[in-house]
């Protein structure tokens, strides 16, 4: 009885003390500035066989940070899509039409890197300032019924 007690008991430690980084949230993204004007300018990390894929994941991953994640320990920490899970259901197409037709490439003002192409084990890997026409992107979710007028 003992030995069981101990054996749970060690279990119960090993496990608590192991760090659990839930694998979903994996964007890399952090403010860099933001003006009055609605413009923001992120700094993302991509991932991808070249400096072209690279670029366009962190410019993805930028944006799927702004609409489902929000932007933490900034006046964006709350997504602009209240419930991923709800939204998805509701809008099925919306991915589709938004990422891979390049719809979000329109409220892209620039990009610049900000390292050089690293390889790493998941390939090569970029950082990216990506500055976003964050006012237009939300005219838009708004327009499209996806999101509600804020304030109403």
């Amino acid at each position: 009885m003992k030995i069981k007690t101990f054996a749970l008991f060690l279990l119960i430690i090993l496990l608590s003390c192991s760090s659990k980084t839930p694998n979903f949230y994996e964007t890399e993204v952090s403010l860099l500035r933001k003006t009055d004007y609605g413009i923001i300018s992120l700094k993302s990390v991509g991932y991808g066989n070249g400096r072209n894929s690279a670029t366009e994941d962190a410019q993805k991953k930028a944006f799927f940070a702004l609409l489902y994640r929000g932007i933490p320990n900034s006046d964006y920490s709350y997504p602009l899509i209240e419930n991923e899970v709800t939204f998805k259901n509701n809008f099925p197409n919306f991915n589709e039409t938004f990422f891979k037709s390049g719809v979000y490439k329109s409220f892209i003002i620039t990009n610049t890197e900000s390292s050089n192409l690293i390889n790493t084990s998941k390939g090569n890997k970029l950082f990216l300032d990506v500055t976003i026409n964050y006012e237009a992107l939300r005219r838009y979710l708004e327009q499209n019924s996806i999101i509600r007028k804020f304030g109403y």
